[in-house]
């Protein structure tokens, strides 16, 4: 039996190191813009950017004119608008083995990463680590093996190498991890020992203390020295902020806020308590809201999602408690002072970046300012994602593509992918009814017969669209139904063309989603959109054939000792197939709820090779005689 459910993700290595947090899913704490101090003076000339070309996207960087200046070359890149380094990732060649501790392998391949300057396009740290955090403080940390990390200062010269993993630099302390142990210490920039590793967790020092995890199991305060301040007896405590630390209370279940010194601030009555920031926090009993440092509710707890933008405001939703992802629910935005400045009408929100904030009313993207007005301007697109201030340019992200645009809102690039196939090349387009319904699809171009490439590309696009429209559903409430992504891979064989798509369909609310998959077989030449009977002689009885051929194999599978399929025999198909043709075999799609099998199962395939239907197929018809 022949599983499949192919995923296309960059695998992105953390380096990891034990904090004392309590969470709750529905009140969160957003992503913010870049605040690091060592970016404030970054100049940015230059802005990441790929080609695509037959399914395989290389990374380089283009300058303000959308030119490429440092040549697509890299497998992956990431960064924060704002930033003035790129990580790079190139594919490796090390061969190894996933593990729940380690995910850095992927089933075949292997990336490393390295460090990028976005100012001259100078490589300041080849791709050939496991993972490096942000720089901090001018200093950044790089794991290059298990048992090797460095410490490098921003024009990428090392400061010293050590064994140990290491987290961030905080007021000129980093916390490490020697030798796999669970032990955390701290080293200064020196990579000189400050505090031995005797602490079962550590987290980063802020106003010259840090909390910590006694070998004894019990919560402290240390300060620079690694003499301890204070000892706490509340079951579990979190991050220190402006001077207040978060705690859990065992008797009464609750959280509640304390003094560096373990004095109650804040009595434990909450849910849930995050850090505070700007003098506010997120909190939650029943139900979300906001409060100042003296507990005062500056939102009220009536949301079932906050999230913090940055800059003291915030966005709240009124969705399902048990629903932790706010891209499904529309949300408000409020400002430092609790006033709501905007109805709920935004999918995405921000975060704030000197003033404004990006959002995405399910129609458009464009900026807002503090008032929650729009930003005239600023770009505002016909398209559904996030734009951000990135040096002189916007970025804008859309589904999984980027673009960039002037403040005025010209486009100066966007991606332009392709596949060929000979003379025959197909864009990639992109169709996005709705906020969380998007398919990618091809369309010929470079035809001489303008008619009939037209003609082609219609009938592709209708095809997605009728199979979007099944998926395409909004609640009452003004939430969604489903989250539905869907790609396609291309074939061509002869004159066939054999588009796959392959999709994952989520039903909001539901524990897991479901794999997909569909295709489109059409001619090149004519532009003949086929369907698996005209593989066949006229009133052959293929479907039953191909049944019990089906049935044959799940036996052959049971007497093998699989028993994924949990039906005993297939009763038949109720309409067309989901199909695929090869040169060599036809190949026939199962979703593993159709066959009674596991979730890990996905997408079942049966493989027929065509000397099994020789006696019913149709050699001298127009579908076999296009791909033999």
């Amino acid at each position: 039996m022949k599983n499949f459910l192919r995923l296309f993700k960059l695998v992105v290595i953390n380096i990891t190191v034990l904090t004392l947090l309590g969470s709750l899913a529905a009140c969160t704490k957003g992503e913010k813009a870049v605040e690091n101090p060592d970016e404030a003076k970054a100049v940015i000339n230059l802005y990441p950017a790929y080609t695509e070309e037959n399914g395989v996207r290389k990374w380089g960087l283009i300058n303000a004119q959308g030119d490429f200046v440092v040549q697509p070359a890299y497998d992956g890149m990431e960064w924060q608008a704002g930033s003035r380094w790129v990580q790079i990732f190139v594919k490796g060649v090390e061969q190894g083995q996933a593990s729940e501790e380690n995910s850095l392998f992927t089933p075949q391949e292997r990336f490393k990463v390295g460090l990028i300057e976005r100012h001259s396009g100078r490589v300041i740290l080849a791709p050939n680590n496991l993972a490096i955090g942000e720089f901090s403080e001018g200093l950044a940390t790089v794991q290059v093996s298990e048992k090797k990390s460095l410490v490098i200062d921003e024009q990428g010269k090392v400061i010293f190498e050590t064994e140990a993993l290491l987290g961030s630099f905080h007021e000129g302390l980093v916390k490490f991890q020697q030798n796999g142990e669970q032990r955390y210490g701290y080293l200064n920039q020196k990579g000189e020992m400050v505090i031995s590793p005797v602490y079962l967790g550590a987290g980063d020092f802020s106003g010259g203390k840090a909390l910590v995890m006694l070998a004894d199991g019990q919560q402290a305060l240390i300060d620079m020295q690694g003499e301890v301040l204070c000892r706490y007896n509340f079951a579990q405590v979190k991050g220190m902020a402006e001077g207040l630390i978060g705690y859990f209370d065992s008797v009464t279940g609750k959280w509640g806020y304390a003094s560096p010194d373990g004095k109650e601030v804040l009595a434990p009555t909450f849910a849930y308590v995050d850090n505070f920031a700007d003098g506010l926090a997120v909190v939650a009993q029943e139900k979300c809201g906001v409060i100042n440092q003296a507990g005062e509710f500056v939102i009220k707890p009536e949301y079932n999602q906050i999230i913090s933008l940055g800059e003291g405001y915030y966005a709240a939703s009124q969705g399902d408690l048990f629903l932790p992802n706010p891209k499904y629910f529309a949300k408000a935005i409020f400002n430092p002072e609790g006033k709501q400045i905007t109805d709920f009408c935004y999918y995405e929100i921000g975060p704030y970046q000197d003033g404004y904030v990006s959002v995405c009313d399910g129609k458009a993207t464009y900026f807002l300012d503090q008032n929650g007005h729009e930003v005239k301007d600023l770009p505002k697109v016909a398209d559904l994602g996030r734009l951000e201030k990135d040096g002189d340019l916007i970025r804008a992200q859309f589904a999984e593509e980027t673009r960039y645009y002037t403040q005025d809102g010209s486009l100066v690039w966007a991606p332009q992918a392709s596949h060929k196939f000979g003379n025959l090349r197909l864009k990639k387009e992109r169709y996005q009814p709705g906020w969380t319904v998007v398919s990618y699809y091809p369309q010929v171009e470079g035809l001489q017969n303008v008619a009939l490439q037209s003609a082609i590309n219609r009938q592709i696009r209708e095809a997605v669209e009728n199979n979007l429209h099944t998926v395409e559903t909004e609640d009452v409430e003004g939430s969604f139904a489903v989250d539905f992504t869907e790609d396609y891979l291309l074939h061509r064989y002869g004159d066939l063309l054999v588009i796959n798509y392959q999709g994952y369909l989520y039903p909001v609310g539901a524990a897991h989603g479901v794999p997909t998959a569909r295709y489109n077989h059409l001619n090149i030449q004519d532009g003949t959109f086929y369907q698996l009977s005209d593989l066949f002689q006229k009133d052959a009885p293929y479907l039953e054939r191909i049944t019990g051929l089906i049935n044959r194999q799940i036996q052959e599978w049971r007497e093998a000792g699989d028993e994924t399929i949990g039906l005993e025999s297939f009763a038949g198909f109720a309409g067309e197939p989901v199909y695929e043709l090869t040169p060599e075999e036809l190949k026939i799609y199962f979703r593993y709820f159709e066959l009674e099998a596991p979730t890990a199962a996905g997408i079942i395939e049966f493989a027929i090779p065509y000397g099994e239907l020789s006696d019913i197929l149709d050699t001298q018809g127009a579908l076999w005689r296009a791909f033999h």
